[in-house]
């Protein structure tokens, strides 16, 4: 277990393996690396998921006597010119408190997530969470598989309250889950709510909504509606339209709507066919 060993230690200790012409045996061990799933826990609600910042926020542990971890390098390279080791003390002391915080941050994890995944359960009721780690819960088990999980998680962190940006990801989100779940008229409700927001997740609810109305309702003049309402969100945006990223957008709707438009005139000319074939 490491915390940015992923990045960091690990590279540079195998490369210290090979330098000495020795086999690594990383390969061969499991690795968790805490830094990672800490910060899918709790990156949206702290400033930082430095490990001293966990401990300060989440574990209550305010270290005394400790060494800053960016005069360990100094202090290293004063045992290697002079051989003294005395030094060394604070560094194995500064070691020792970050084993014992991982450990401890494993746990508060662990507890978390557990918690939540029992909170489904009849007569199991969860602890107090900041609505903005419960988004983040919903993204894990969404990542993990748990589908209903990830569900029930967002919802409780949407009634929960959440900042504006982060309650239309929550709600896109749950519209993407329903989509899945091809529960398409709670998506079209939730993609409607979203093509309402000053958001760049309004241009992507009305390109989802163009795209249910022209595969599956077959309404064509629906389907250019919102194409149309994705087109002026971008040139709304100013900016973006002005980005590659705004103007690849700009360019798959314009294809969109040069077919919906295409398709909204066949339907006319059948109609009036069948009008005419009516009257004769």
């Amino acid at each position: 277990m490491t915390f940015n060993g992923k990045t960091f230690d690990v590279p540079l200790l195998e490369t210290r393996y090979a330098l000495a012409r020795l086999r690594s045996p990383f390969p061969r061990l499991v690795h968790l690396d805490l830094l990672h799933p800490a910060r899918r826990m709790w990156k949206l609600r702290l400033a930082s998921c430095a490990l001293k910042n966990l401990e300060d926020e989440l574990l209550g542990i305010h270290r005394q006597g400790d060494v800053d971890g960016s005069e360990i390098p100094g202090i290293y390279f004063d045992y290697l010119r002079t051989g003294d080791a005395r030094g060394l003390q604070t560094v194995f002391y500064h070691n020792a408190l970050d084993v014992i915080s991982m450990a401890a941050l494993a746990v508060e994890m662990a507890n978390v997530i557990s918690e939540h995944s029992a909170a489904e359960s009849p007569g199991v009721a969860p602890g107090t969470v900041h609505s903005l780690d419960l988004f983040s819960l919903s993204r894990i088990f969404e990542r993990s598989g748990s589908a209903e999980l990830s569900l029930s998680m967002c919802r409780k962190a949407l009634e929960a309250g959440l900042p504006d940006e982060i309650e239309t990801q929550a709600l896109w989100q749950i519209a993407s889950q329903h989509k899945r779940k091809r529960e398409h008229q709670i998506a079209i409700e939730i993609w409607e709510e979203v093509t309402r927001r000053e958001t760049s997740f309004a241009v992507r609810a009305f390109e989802e909504l163009a795209i249910y109305y022209e595969h599956r309702a077959r309404d064509a003049a629906k389907a250019l509606e919102y194409a149309q309402g994705a087109l002026n969100c971008i040139r709304s945006a100013g900016s973006a339209a002005g980005d590659n990223l705004g103007l690849r957008s700009m360019e798959r709707l314009s294809h969109r709507m040069e077919r919906l438009k295409k398709k909204v005139e066949q339907e006319r000319a059948r109609l009036n066919r069948a009008s005419l074939v009516a009257r004769s």
